[in-house]
């Protein structure tokens, strides 16, 4: 368990970098921490592994104040997963997941058998153990991110910090890193991430931190911190969080809501509006780009469409069918659906929300 108690750090004559962050993560647990730049997020993870002093505050792990162990006692405990960097180290990948053992030998002795199986096994976990022999300079980027995770699992640290896991990886790697975070939460081990991506916390569940302005301003399960309200709040920018539904499982993702397009909320809603189109087209963008994911190019027709399927099947799509009721004077999109010919089934559809942000 770890436990961030009333956390406060101020570089000489400067602003507070953290000021009274309180919170606690328990293995088997995932917390995404979220926050824009220079909101504190990389100096309270320094603060985690005891690089810096706070003036006020402590870090406990399993009971064990941080600033009072050892550096290898403190690897025990806790081990840090960077940013992987292209000017990587020549080793094998297998040595570089070795390293992660070091907190549990003595000073100059070498790794023994058991230190190896123990790093073999942690990449066989994470589904990479065909890597073992191949230099770490000689895979992509998210191969070498999941190869930092499988060095903090060999640690046996029962907290992993993960600084921004996915920057600068493109999207199927991403994919993969965030596969490999929660396969070692499955195992068991508690997880701090820091992100920017907000899709990437809703994706992985858990829960939220969100930190602005050196302060911790939210904390809790993942679907009731990140609220639009709070998401725009966050990053000064209008978002919307939204349920996306595919089969039996929904799953909320983060739309750009263009600000312009909101009314006040004193006027009532006109579902013809110039408005409320423009407010509903990120709407349509991401309902077309599901219904995209299902279907392949085909042809227009008058007032439908006819594609072919993934299975070779010719489908006959109706017109989006929108529907906006209003509560009070706050315009809602009750249900946005495109329906599959005679069938009627549902290709896509989005569950009612909020048109206005929060």
């Amino acid at each position: 368990m770890l436990r961030v108690e009333d956390l406060s750090f101020r570089r000489r004559r400067g602003a507070p970098v953290l000021d009274g962050v309180n919170f606690s993560l328990a293995g088997g647990e995932v917390v995404s921490l979220l926050g824009p730049n220079g909101a504190g997020k990389t100096t309270l993870l320094r603060a985690i592994l005891g690089f810096l002093r706070p003036q006020a505050g402590r870090v406990r792990i399993d009971g064990e104040d941080v600033a009072r162990l050892s550096r290898r006692a403190a690897a025990r405990l806790v081990a840090y997963v960077p940013q992987a960097t292209q000017n990587a180290e020549p080793l094998k990948v297998r040595d570089l997941v070795l390293m992660g053992r070091t907190a549990h030998l003595d000073l100059l002795a070498m790794p023994g058998a058991e230190d190896r199986a123990m790093a073999f096994s942690a990449l066989e976990r994470l589904g990479v153990a065909h890597l073992a022999e191949r230099p770490v300079t000689a895979i992509s980027g998210g191969e070498r991110q999941i190869v930092l995770i499988a060095r903090a699992l060999a640690q046996e640290a029962r907290i992993l910090l993960l600084d921004e896991p996915t920057a600068s990886l493109d999207y199927g790697n991403q994919l993969k890193v965030l596969d490999a975070i929660r396969s070692a939460v499955a195992d068991g081990h508690g997880v701090l991430c820091a992100t920017h991506a907000p899709d990437h916390a809703l994706f992985l569940g858990g829960k939220a931190a969100l930190m602005k302005e050196a302060r911790l301003i939210a904390f809790g399960p993942v679907q009731d911190v990140l609220t639009s309200q709070r998401m725009s709040d966050l990053y000064g920018a209008p978002v919307a969080v939204v349920a996306h539904e595919t089969g039996r499982h929904a799953r909320m993702v983060l739309i750009p809501f263009p600000d312009h397009a909101v009314p006040p909320r004193d006027k009532p809603c006109d579902p013809t509006s110039h408005a409320t189109q423009q407010a509903m087209r990120p709407i349509r963008l991401l309902a077309a780009s599901c219904l995209s994911a299902c279907l392949l190019a085909g042809t227009a027709g008058a007032g439908e469409r006819t594609f072919t399927d993934v299975a070779g099947r010719a489908v006959t799509v109706r017109q989006p069918v929108e529907r906006i009721v209003t509560v009070g004077s706050v315009p809602v999109i009750k249900s946005f659906v495109f329906a599959l010919g005679d069938a009627g089934k549902i290709v896509s559809g989005l569950p009612e929300f909020a048109r206005r942000p929060g």
